[in-house]
């Protein structure tokens, strides 16, 4: 009994895991979006963005995109929130 409750907690465990790292992927992948949007749309994202950038959460991330519409330099996309 004991063994088969280890078991299935190593196994929420797992799954949990993968979730987390699914959710983890799916951040990195809009990051990545937005860098490549703000480069095709105003040249070279500076490091000091990119950073921001990439610690964004999704609430963020999507303010930025919807920003990204009417900026007129990256600073107007992620500046507020330096």
């Amino acid at each position: 009994m004991l063994y088969e409750n280890m078991q299935a907690m190593y196994r929420r465990g797992e799954e949990d895991a993968m979730k987390a790292g699914v959710i983890l992927g799916a951040r990195k992948g809009k990051a990545d979006m937005l860098i490549e949007l703000l480069k095709d749309e105003f040249g070279e994202v500076n490091n000091a963005a990119r950073y921001l950038i990439y610690e964004l959460d999704e609430a963020e991330l999507r303010d930025c995109f919807k920003r990204l519409k009417l900026a007129q330099s990256v600073d107007e996309v992620v500046g507020h929130l330096f």
